[in-house]
């Protein structure tokens, strides 16, 4: 036990801050603890600072959309750790989704280019397969098929008959 105000330990070598200054005494902390560089006041829940003066900003919950509170030097005095689908001072502001991934114009328009050119080909194959079943059809020349369907020409009408021979 010491004898000096303001001293505490066996041979009062270290320095007590605490009792030195009325520093935690205000109805915000509830104790008082020395360090090495002066004296900090453990604060009841909800306050902080040096000597808990200042109320939590976190404890109001600022940061909407699952938004993780810290506090902060900042003018506000605390931070907001968004999701990662929201921004803003305190995650209020849903990301706009076409920033968030440049690449999904090329997730749609790579199927739907894909389609339509798989389209295209099949409408090709079609069309050609139609035009050679049309000419196996139309447009080629085969005896055989005009001996059966064409009618019957007579080559009596076509040719005139040679003069007659006259004798002397």
């Amino acid at each position: 036990m010491c004898l000096f105000i303001g001293y505490i330990g066996l041979n009062c070598e270290t320095r007590d801050f605490c009792s030195e200054q009325e520093f935690c005494e205000d109805q915000n902390s509830v104790s008082c603890e020395n360090t090495p560089s002066g004296a900090d006041c453990v604060c009841k829940d909800n306050y902080l600072g040096s000597n808990c003066g200042v109320m939590d900003p976190c404890t109001s919950n600022p940061c909407s959309n699952r938004g993780v509170c810290s506090n902060s030097t900042v003018a506000l005095g605390f931070t907001c750790q968004c999701d990662s689908r929201f921004t803003g001072t305190t995650c209020e502001s849903p990301l706009d989704t076409t920033t968030a991934d440049p690449y999904l114009a090329v997730y749609i328009a790579v199927p739907i280019a894909a389609c339509v050119i798989i389209a295209i080909i099949v409408g090709v194959v079609i069309f050609i397969v139609m035009v050679r079943r049309k000419r196996a059809t139309r447009g080629r020349y085969s005896p055989s098929r005009h001996e059966i369907l064409g009618p019957n020409l007579q080559m009596s009408g076509m040719l005139k008959p040679p003069p007659e021979e006259r004798l002397i």
